[in-house]
């Protein structure tokens, strides 16, 4: 049987202040490049002699190949570690700028720079975010806010460093310095150290014949029971009925989720939340499988955890609440399959990570078909603004190059505020996450389409602040929304699938927009067509709320009618 003691609780605290404080640094290196690449995007297109378009993609495919490998990074973190794959994104990183200055056409640079900086950093960004999450659970909130804000530092402090390195050293010798400051994640990475479980206590020397005796015992109460107690639907001969009228469930009664089965702490009652099955609890079960011992290296790992994603705090989801405690908490959205029990294989944990993300049955839910197509939407003019937005500021501003890079600098600023008050704002239970997203991309849309209309520097500052706030905020609360629109069941599946499409839309966002400077010369078409993505994914996202609000209604009424008919178990005494 797996018993709550026998998993890893997180501590809230100690150890993990300084993995939050390395996973800061890494998303000031990672989106601190990211964010600054239009300081490079000139120095580039005139060195390589290249259209906007093919210039942009350069700069697309970083943050287009971290969010998209995520599914695979997390993958390896759950087989091999979160340090050592952070390490390994780090060396990958460094050594494409290291090497993208020896590049003698475009090509060359777009592999060296695009491909190997998002290959390096997408094996660093998730699982630093993973290891804080796993970590905290009270605090996670505090700690993941923490984290992730290093993103607008990182804006902050690359676009005041990028400036005087590319005057005193040019824009190759800026990338081998870039090089060097990348390799700092690498000691970042080593603080990542995994929690593991609690080491079992010695067993006494009877504890074998006590097995047996208890088993046997079990065994006595199960016939009687069964002989005792049947309900409407049939006999209780499939489960095991405790003395304290707990119900333990056995082998064909397994549990299947995301297309394989679990022996983790799960549940009993079934609800249809959005077409899918979910599992939500009036009964601990145990299966009968779940009676071996589990591996410690398996409680270890990050992505057996539902809720490994989420970024607010635990406390206010319904699985928390249900739960008496923290650790009773942990073992109900621990999910470890059942055929790794007392194993070890070389592949099976990432293949468990690709199984779980990858699940296609996700699809069947309209509400997340609408979240999948409102991603796609904004993070294809998500980037624009900060690619674009030194050039815009020279050519419709009238600003000196040195001018040029305060837009941004307002960005990264009002990014890092706009992400603490995101964090707080999703805690507020008068505040729906959901209409706070859609608001923050409605804002963003509307200020982008406006923007090219008032060719004013103050303007551009003040729209600035505004989009770094907003982007903040639908940032933030991406893993919330989630947990609110489909369950933290399917929190892991979704951001998956997310992830993926997150990443497409953003290495063909940046490039569309530069195609159209290519072709019309200005860039007030340009910022019109990011306006719109923005714009668009805050309908379609409106609509997804409603949609899932009448399916959620639609399962509500499903289960009363279900639980009308099958009545449920009367209590006895002892």
């Amino acid at each position: 049987m797996v018993e709550q003691k026998a998993l890893p609780v997180p501590p809230d605290g100690g150890w993990g202040w300084v993995i939050v404080i390395a996973s800061h640094i890494i998303n000031i290196i990672v989106d601190g490049v990211c964010f600054t690449f239009g300081l490079f995007l000139r120095e580039f297109q005139e060195h390589f002699n290249a259209s906007f378009a093919k210039t942009a993609l350069i700069g697309s495919l970083i943050p287009g190949l971290y969010l998209g490998i995520g599914p695979i990074s997390s993958a390896l973190a759950n087989k091999f570690g979160v340090r050592l794959i952070s390490i390994i994104g780090a060396l990958i990183a460094s050594m494409g700028f290291f090497v993208c200055v020896y590049s003698n056409n475009i090509n060359t640079m777009i592999f060296t720079y695009g491909v190997l900086g998002g290959v390096g950093f997408g094996l660093m960004y998730l699982p630093s975010i993973v290891i804080v999450n796993f970590y905290f659970d009270k605090k996670r909130a505090t700690a993941s806010g923490i984290a992730v804000c290093g993103s607008g530092v990182g804006t902050f402090i690359f676009t005041f460093l990028t400036e005087p390195l590319v005057n005193k050293y040019s824009w190759k010798g800026a990338m081998w310095i870039i090089s060097g400051i990348v390799l700092n994640a690498c000691v970042c990475a080593s603080f990542f150290r995994p929690l593991e479980a609690p080491k079992p206590p010695k067993s006494r020397r009877n504890s074998k014949s006590s097995v047996i005796q208890e088993s046997f015992i079990m065994r006595k109460i199960t016939e009687q029971k069964a002989r005792d107690r049947t309900i409407s639907t049939g006999s209780t001969d499939g489960m095991l009925i405790t003395k304290d009228n707990r119900i333990i469930k056995d082998n064909e009664f397994l549990s299947q989720r995301n297309g394989f089965e679990h022996r983790a702490v799960t549940t009993i009652k079934e609800e249809e939340e959005n077409g899918l099955s979910r599992a939500s609890s009036q009964y601990t079960v145990y299966s009968n499988a779940a009676k071996d011992k589990v591996d410690p290296a398996d409680a270890s790992r990050p992505m057996y955890r539902q809720d490994i994603f989420f970024t607010g705090s635990v406390k206010s989801i319904p699985e928390y609440k249900s739960q008496p405690n923290m650790q009773s908490y942990v073992a109900s959205v621990t999910s470890i399959p059942q055929r790794d029990v007392g194993k070890r294989s070389l592949c099976t944990p990432a293949i468990d990570t690709f199984k779980t993300m990858f699940d296609l049955s996700l699809f069947k839910s309209m509400t997340f078909n609408l979240v999948c197509a409102s991603a796609l939407l904004y993070m294809m003019g998500f980037f624009v603004p900060f690619t674009y937005s030194p050039a815009f500021a020279m050519e419709e501003c009238g600003v000196s190059e040195s001018q040029s890079k305060i837009p941004l600098l307002v960005m990264g600023a009002c990014n890092t505020v706009g992400r603490i008050i995101a964090g707080w704002l999703s805690d507020r239970p008068w505040i729906s996450s959901m209409i706070l997203h859609n608001a923050a991309l409605l804002i963003a849309g509307i200020t982008t389409m406006f923007l090219p209309f008032i060719k004013s520097f103050i303007f551009l500052n003040i729209y600035s602040a505004l989009y770094g706030l907003c982007v903040a905020t639908f940032i933030a609360l991406r893993s919330i929304v989630l947990v609110d629109l489909l369950g933290v069941q399917r929190l892991t599946n979704a951001f998956g699938i997310l992830l993926l499409f997150q990443g497409i839309a953003t290495v063909i966002g940046t490039p569309i927009g530069g195609a159209i400077k290519d072709k019309t010369g200005s860039f007030w078409v340009v910022y019109m067509y990011a306006g719109a993505t923005l714009l668009g994914a805050s309908l379609i996202g409106i609509v997804a709320n409603k949609i899932s609000s009448w399916e959620r209604k639609k399962d509500e009424d499903n289960s009363d009618s279900l639980s009308r008919e099958v009545p449920s178990l009367p209590s006895e005494t002892a």
